[in-house]
């Protein structure tokens, strides 16, 4: 990544529930990183095998009734909400004064994803699929509240250039929003923490450091979730050789947006 700001963000947007949530923090890091927003709607291919089947049903509300699944009735279920997603990137965007464009494309969902994350900087990911329900059966006001409850913007910093670079971004975030930086340090390293103070002083940050034992999907899953956290920031090369696999088991633990950063 360039070292003085991204260029392009891109937010990944599916039929969840969640994928809403996720596109007001996409707007809100373009804003503050002054970068040009994708809204990356994928139509995922398991609900299209799902619909091939004989006996396939769709439970659409949180009451339980299920309904038959067809192609051409989840084709347009589909486009109908790629359409309202597209209207709402427009407005969030245009309020926040950022550039922005929407795709849509038809695939597996975190493969189309990092199939576009070469030509973008920073990826914005949530898969929540288990909350829908309780999502939608949410007031305004709850939902307001649990927002509002989420008190920390959390950041995984190993040391290396890329997590330099995202320790920036997690910065440049949270003083933005207001609220505090919890960096997540691997082992016990003093001079890891030093380093990661040192690249903070100039943003004038609340911030809490806490160190790991290891840094493995269900240990940082654990502490995103339990300390409340807005969002979870995470350098791409933390994924190792199958970064698909893991930001997908990462993202489907987390109870916030993940933001990946290249």
């Amino acid at each position: 990544m360039r070292k003085d700001k991204p260029g392009r963000v891109l937010v990944a947007l599916d039929s969840t529930i969640d994928s809403k949530s996720t596109l007001q923090i996409a707007v809100e890091l373009s804003r503050c990183l002054q970068s040009r927003l994708l809204g990356l709607f994928v139509e995922d291919i398991n609900l299209f095998n799902l619909a091939a089947l004989p006996f396939s049903q769709n439970v659409i509300d949180p009451s339980g009734i299920s309904r038959s699944m067809n192609l051409r009735g989840l084709e347009r279920s589909l486009q109908s909400m790629a359409r309202n997603m597209e209207h709402t990137l427009q407005q969030v965007a245009s309020q926040a004064r950022i550039d922005w464009s929407f795709q849509v494309t038809r695939g597996y969902f975190f493969a189309e994803l990092l199939s576009h994350a070469e030509q973008h900087d920073l990826l914005v990911i949530t898969r929540q699929v288990k909350s829908n329900y309780l999502e939608l059966a949410m007031t305004r006001d709850e939902k307001q509240l649990k927002a509002e409850t989420q008190n920390t913007v959390a950041i995984v910093f190993d040391g290396s250039p890329a997590a330099e670079e995202a320790l920036r971004i997690a910065a440049k975030n949270s003083r933005d929003i207001n609220k505090p930086l919890r960096v997540l340090l691997p082992g016990n390293q003093p001079e890891l923490q030093e380093k990661a103070r040192t690249l903070l002083d100039p943003y004038g940050l609340e911030v809490e450091f806490e160190n790991l034992a290891n840094t493995d999907i269900s240990t940082l899953a654990t502490v995103a979730n339990s300390r409340n956290s807005a969002l979870l920031i995470i350098a791409l090369e933390t994924g190792g050789e199958h970064p698909e696999k893991y930001f997908e088991e990462l993202a489907t633990q987390l109870q916030c947006p993940l933001v990946v950063v290249r």
